[in-house]
C-alpha cells in the first residue's frame, strides 16, 4: 500500500492538467491505509495468507522451496519410528493447516463467483433470454437446456454422423422405390375424385366424429327395443286379421242361423198343417 501511495503521489504531480476525475486522491489512499490497519489482516488470517494475497506468484515459489527443504531432509534424516522397532508398521503424517483450507475455499467461492459472473454476462440479469432459450427448446430449468444442446451436440460426432448418414442413405433408398412404384401404379381421375370427395365429408364432418360414439352405443341400446316393437306390430297384425277372420265367420254363421230359422218356421207350418190334416182325418174316421 505504501508502494501504491507513492505511485498515486507521483501520478498526481504528473497529472496535474488533466481531469480530476481520472486521478485518485492521496486522502481517500490513506483512509483505505487507516481501514486495512483497523483490519488487521496479518493478525486475524496470518503474515503467510497476507503475503500470498499481495504476491501470489512469489508465495508459490517461497512455497515451492519450503516443499523441497521438507523432502531433502525427510531423505537424510530418519524418522523417529524407525528407530523404535520396525515390528510396530507403517506410521503416517498428516498436517492441516486451516489457513490454506480457508485460502481454498476462498478461492473456490471466488472461482464460483466469477462463473456466476459469466453466466450473468451470457444470460443477462433479465428473464428474457431465458424465457426465449426455455420457450425454444421446452426445458424448464437452465440445468435440462444445457443436458439437451449437450445431447445435440454430442450428435455431430463423426461415429453419430455416420451413422445418421447411414440411416439417411437408407430411408433415400426407400422414397426412391416409393416413387418408382407409384409411376408404375396407373392414376384412376373418378377414384381420385372419390377419394378426395370422401376427405372433403370427413373433413367437413370432423365436429360430428366425437358424438358418434355415443349415438353407437344409444342406437345399440334402443336396437332390442326397436326388435321389441317390431314383434309387438307383427303380433297386432295377427291379431286384427283373426278378428276379421272371426268376424266373417260371425257374420256366416248369422246367416246360416238366419236360414235355419227360416227353413224352421216353414218346416214347423207344414208340421202344423199336417197334424191339422191328420186330425181332421180322424175326426172324420171317427164319424163314419
Amino acid at each position: 500500500m505504501r508502494e501504491l501511495l507513492e505511485e498515486v503521489k507521483d501520478l498526481e504531480n504528473n497529472k496535474k492538467g488533466e481531469d480530476a476525475d481520472c486521478v485518485v486522491s492521496t486522502t481517500k489512499v490513506e483512509q483505505a491505509l487507516k481501514q486495512l490497519a483497523d483490519l488487521k489482516l496479518e493478525e486475524t488470517l496470518g503474515e503467510e495468507i497476507v503475503a500470498q494475497i499481495s504476491d501470489p506468484q512469489g508465495a508459490e515459489v517461497k512455497k515451492l522451496i519450503s516443499q523441497l527443504e521438507q523432502f531433502k531432509a525427510s531423505i537424510h534424516e530418519k524418522p523417529e519410528s524407525e528407530s523404535q522397532s520396525e515390528a510396530d508398521g507403517i506410521v503416517y503424517q498428516f498436517s492441516y493447516r486451516p489457513e490454506q483450507a480457508r485460502l481454498a475455499q476462498t478461492t473456490r467461492l471466488a472461482e464460483l463467483e466469477s462463473r456466476l459472473n459469466r453466466l450473468e454476462t451470457v444470460l443477462g440479469c433479465s428473464t428474457d433470454k431465458l424465457s426465449r432459450l426455455t420457450s425454444a427448446t421446452k426445458k424448464g430449468s437452465l440445468m435440462e437446456v444445457a443436458e439437451q444442446l449437450s445431447a445435440t451436440a454430442s450428435m455431430l460426432d463423426s461415429s453419430q454422423l455416420d451413422h445418421i448418414e447411414g440411416r439417411l442413405g437408407a430411408l433415400a433408398q426407400k422414397l426412391e422405390g416409393i416413387t418408382e412404384k407409384k409411376k408404375q401404379v396407373q392414376q384412376d381421375d373418378e377414384k381420385d375424385k372419390m377419394i378426395l370427395e370422401l376427405f372433403e365429408l370427413v373433413k367437413k364432418n370432423e365436429a360430428t366424429l366425437a358424438s358418434i360414439p355415443q349415438v353407437i352405443n344409444r342406437l345399440k341400446s334402443l336396437n332390442e327395443l326397436h326388435s321389441k316393437a317390431t314383434d309387438f306390430v307383427k303380433t297386432l297384425t295377427e291379431i286384427e286379421v283373426a278378428q276379421a277372420e272371426i268376424t266373417g265367420n260371425i257374420e256366416n254363421n248369422k246367416t246360416l242361423l238366419q236360414g235355419v230359422q227360416e227353413s224352421f218356421a216353414t218346416s214347423l207350418n207344414e208340421i202344423n198343417s199336417t197334424v191339422q190334416n191328420l186330425d181332421s182325418r180322424i175326426k172324420a174316421l171317427k164319424k163314419k
